[in-house]
């Protein structure tokens, strides 16, 4: 956040405006539409700064710079100043942008003491063609893990994230898998997915187009909450990765739900075609 907030700071210097919420963002990239942060268009600036302050302001937090010294590198022109003139003030120019870019962070976020909005969505029953609103919840749980697996609750899952593939690909991936002395591996469901979420202190709801305000108040949630992130990074899963379940939508037969950690949300896809992520369970 450090590293975003200083790119948030040079880029209002650069353009005299506020950067688009984090949340807004992520939101469209959630529902794949165009980024609403507006490239800097100056040409006062270099492509090199302009590229550096625009992968500083990437809302996935890997995609980020991983130390300011790599951010002041990049941004070109001041790397390696030659006298301790020049030296001092750069220190003092990164510390007021470091104070700016947090006070402008605190600006941006929401109170994180403010009421949090709990909204869960249950699966479809066999024969139903609607989802039910009951609250999930689940109590006492905690993880455990060694060099092959993470356990939560009797579930096993394999710790590697397999990529890009469809539902049926997935399936078949899990069901013929024999990894750590046995072969009853399955995709999760849905529920156990979720679960993973909740027992790591995060919410999760399913992502509407109808209930845009909602789902925005819980990607806000979940981005500002670094307990919950540091929780399922630790237990292997990829924040920018959709993972797929087991279910299915007994309305839309061709369509499973994926889930994703990042933001919380889950949403139903097209099994046939569309591809994700996978992680293997075993157990209850």
């Amino acid at each position: 956040t450090d590293i975003y907030a200083l790119g948030a700071t040079i880029y209002t210097m650069a353009t005299y405006s506020v950067p688009p919420e984090s949340t807004s963002r992520s939101l469209a990239k959630l529902k794949n539409l165009a980024d609403p942060l507006k490239p800097i268009k100056s040409s006062d600036f270099s492509l090199e700064f302009k590229n550096a302050v625009h992968k500083a302001l990437n809302v996935m937090e890997e995609d980020r710079y991983r130390s300011v010294e790599e951010f002041r590198k990049a941004l070109g022109g001041i790397e390696d100043p030659k006298d301790k003139k020049n030296n001092s003030l750069l220190f003092i120019f990164f510390i007021f942008l470091f104070l700016g870019g947090m006070s402008l962070f605190n600006f941006l976020k929401e109170d994180k003491d403010n009421e949090v909005i709990e909204t869960n969505v249950s699966v479809p029953e066999e024969n139903s063609t609607e989802l039910d609103t009951t609250p999930i919840i689940y109590d006492d749980t905690n993880f455990s893990t060694n060099d092959n697996i993470v356990v939560l609750d009797g579930v096993s899952w394999t710790k590697e994230t397999i990529k890009n593939k469809t539902w049926n690909e997935s399936d078949k991936y899990c069901k013929n898998l024999s990894f750590d002395g046995y072969s009853d591996w399955r995709l999760p469901t849905l529920d156990e997915l979720r679960k993973v979420v909740n027992s790591c202190g995060g919410s999760n709801r399913l992502s509407s187009r109808d209930d845009d305000e909602d789902t925005i108040n819980i990607i806000h949630e979940n981005m500002s909450n670094f307990n919950y992130k540091s929780c399922y990074k630790n237990n292997a899963f990829i924040a920018s990765d959709w993972y797929w379940s087991s279910t299915t939508f007994p309305a839309h037969p061709n369509n499973g739900f994926i889930l994703n950690f990042h933001s919380g949300t889950f949403t139903v896809e097209d099994d046939t075609k569309e591809k994700h992520d996978l992680r293997c369970v075993r157990g209850e």
